[in-house]
């Protein structure tokens, strides 16, 4: 039985296809990749559209595998005459294509592409199956993803990975032929700047139209010599970034003009401060150092904590626990975070290495709220909990019921190393505390992103916001309650409201000095911006918390309605792939047109195109080919302190060399 030797849970540098040969994995070339970019306020919505000819000398099953930061929402390939797509459809109608691969796989002794285990969720993954491709067949992708941007340093970052080397390239064609980038930033301000350092990027055109402001941005391609093969170039990634300047904070209530109750509420903190923040912070960092931590794990996050302790000012104040089934502090007692107290802060987290005991978190985290609640009671200041771990417990539900009773003025950032920790339970805890999460799976990335989480939080600028809105009833936001704002985060929300807006919109919040203020939102309608799309991601996993934690139905159904209509894959839902009938429309109508109507009809719209297409799918190749996210934990694998994650073991890889074959590709692209 064949074996492929490159893993296809690696990550490759570009967007490819992948055609076995010999029991390996090699690259088609590829003879056009278009990328559309339209960046809207913090979320990026990318369509790329890809060819690639298989130019082997034999029909093969092939896979398109994307290495991505976002969700892929839809794809479409033609293969000759042949078409198809994807869906997102509830995991229990899943359940007769995997009993159909079942029987596919145990028939195949060829062991083809088709019987690989794609619907396992691989972080920064994507990858595509697609049977019985021709020798010069061309093979057409598109593909949408979205994406929410990362704020760093004043300015939400987008990345683009091209990087590929000329050798997959068709002859006589260079980067410039085949690679092309066209970019849109969509905003609610004219006040906006922008770089690459990757790409020259060219102002195509800018708009403003009543409170729509657009540019229209192309970027061209700096490839460079590959230092491998010096006779070859490759091409770039394209990192890009952008800003709005502003000397203050400024806020917008976003609305679609077709439907006014739904809106997105974005506010920007200054871009710069111009002195210190009057915030006196207290935080107690806990470690996980159980079994499953050794190694890399615990020693980068050992680093950022260090990192996080270096970064505090003298007058905040702090404490270390380190945790297994047993907890050890570094100071019963918070204490003034001087150089001298956090080097022996660091030296005794050094110290104290993970060993073979198991993980649980419920107790040391009470024992921080409570140290932290009784400072705060004693002077005005931010009490912050940040939690580092890799483990799921049993009790989880019971550990966010005590932090809600407890939590008082404390917030809560919370980090998940690895794919057996629950990523809802840590992201429940945030938002019960208001404040962050974030999970890593990749172990070069544990020291950059925990780094980035806790510096999210450093400089505070307003806390314990609300939102009033005059005249309106009933107002949900997405998070709630309202996270703190930021210097290096902004405050990204969504919500609806009842009623009809008859008076000012206003974020509240507290001043380090103690001070209630109110900022002003401006209120406009956008016929760019797609209001209820933005934030989809953030709102179906929040809802998705909410419905574990709770054990509600209720919210479950609403989020895989939500899902299904959006093509945003859950922890409920699957994304499915499958070949179209003859004479099937490819329109996806399943995934709606983004209008924000929630009434029964459409309900019972949506699920009735989701059954007409699981009908399809068993009928033709349906595949289940990417779960959303991570589940909700493994107890088990955390009682047994087993190894992180395979995942840990899969290095970045550069993308694998071309298929040489005797075979022209003559196909027209």
């Amino acid at each position: 039985m064949s074996v492929f030797h490159i893993s296809l849970n690696s990550r490759p540098t570009c967007p490819s296809i992948l055609i076995p040969y010999e029991n390996e994995l090699f690259n088609l070339p590829v003879y056009k990749l278009r990328s559309k970019v339209d960046i809207c306020l913090s979320t990026a919505f990318v369509e790329i559209r890809g060819v690639w000819v298989n130019i082997a000398n034999y029909k093969s099953d092939c896979v398109f595998v994307l290495p991505l930061n976002g969700t892929v929402t839809s794809v479409k390939v033609e293969v000759g005459n042949r078409k198809f797509q994807t869906s997102v459809v509830p995991n229990s109608d899943t359940q007769n294509l995997e009993e159909k691969k079942d029987d596919r796989k145990a028939d195949d002794l060829n062991n083809s592409l088709l019987s690989q285990d794609f619907g396992q969720y691989v972080p920064n993954l994507f990858r595509l199956p697609i049977p019985d491709v021709n020798s010069k067949e061309p093979i057409k992708v598109t593909v949408v993803v979205i994406e929410p941007l990362q704020f760093y340093e004043g300015k939400y970052q987008f990345n683009l990975p091209l990087r590929f080397g000329s050798n997959l390239l068709p002859k006589n064609k260079t980067m410039d032929d085949v690679i092309s980038i066209d970019l849109n930033i969509r905003s609610s301000s004219s006040d906006v700047y922008f770089e690459s350092s990757t790409h020259k990027l060219i102002r195509k055109q800018a708009e403003q139209k009543d409170s729509d402001f657009s540019v229209h941005l192309e970027a061209l391609e700096f490839s460079r010599p590959d230092p491998d093969v010096p006779s070859e170039t490759i091409s770039e990634d394209f990192d890009f970034s952008y800003g709005i300047s502003t000397t203050k904070i400024t806020a917008a209530m976003i609305r679609n003009p077709e439907n006014l109750n739904n809106f997105l509420l974005f506010v920007l903190p200054p871009t710069r401060v111009a002195q210190k923040s009057n915030f006196t912070r207290h935080m107690v960092f806990l470690l996980d150092r159980s079994g499953s931590m050794i190694g890399e794990p615990h020693s980068e996050a050992t680093r950022a904590l260090g990192m996080a302790l270096r970064n505090l000012s003298p007058t905040d104040k702090f404490t270390v626990v380190v945790f297994d089934h047993e907890m050890l502090a570094f100071s019963d007692d918070l204490l003034c975070a001087s150089p001298a107290n956090v080097t022996r802060a660091i030296d005794w987290v050094t110290y104290h290495q993970p060993n073979k005991g198991g993980t649980y978190f419920g107790v040391p985290l009470a024992w921080a709220l409570e140290k932290l609640n009784t400072a705060h009671a004693l002077s005005f200041s931010i009490p912050f909990v940040v939690l580092l771990t890799d483990g799921c417990v049993r009790d989880e539900r019971e550990i966010c019921k005590m932090v809600e009773e407890t939590c008082a003025a404390v917030r809560i950032l919370t980090f998940g190393i690895g794919s057996y920790c629950n990523m809802f339970f840590l992201k429940m805890l945030a938002k019960i505390g208001r404040g962050f999460s974030d999970v890593v799976v990749y172990k070069e990335k544990v020291f950059s992103q925990i780094t980035r989480l806790i510096n999210m939080a450093s400089v505070p600028i307003i806390t314990n916001c609300t939102l009033s809105v005059e005249g309106a009833t009933k107002v949900v936001t997405y998070p709630d309650p309202i996270p703190d704002l930021f210097l290096g985060a902004p405050l990204t929300l969504s919500g609806n409201f009842e009623g009809d807006i008859t008076g000012p919109v206003q974020l509240w919040g507290q001043t380090g000095d103690n001070v209630r203020v109110s900022i002003p939102c401006d209120v406009v309608s956008s016929t760019v911006i797609p209001v209820e799309k933005v934030l989809i991601q953030q709102q179906i996993s929040l809802m998705t918390a909410d419905a574990w934690l709770n054990e509600d139905e209720g919210v479950e159904e609403n989020v895989v309605n939500l899902s299904c209509k959006h093509n945003v894959a859950s922890a409920y839902t699957s994304m499915v792939a499958y070949e179209l009938l003859d004479g099937e429309d490819d329109n996806d109508d399943a995934q709606g047109d983004g209008k924000d109507d929630d009434d029964d009809t459409i309900k019972q719209h949506h699920k009735k195109l989701q059954r007409a297409k699981v009908a399809a799918m068993v009928l033709t190749t349906g595949t289940v080919i990417a779960a959303a996210s991570f589940s909700f934990g493994d107890v088990l694998g955390t009682s047994e302190n087993m190894a992180l994650l395979g995942i840990w073991a899969v290095e970045a890889v550069a993308a694998a060399p071309n298929v040489t074959a005797t075979a022209t590709a003559t196909a027209t692209v």
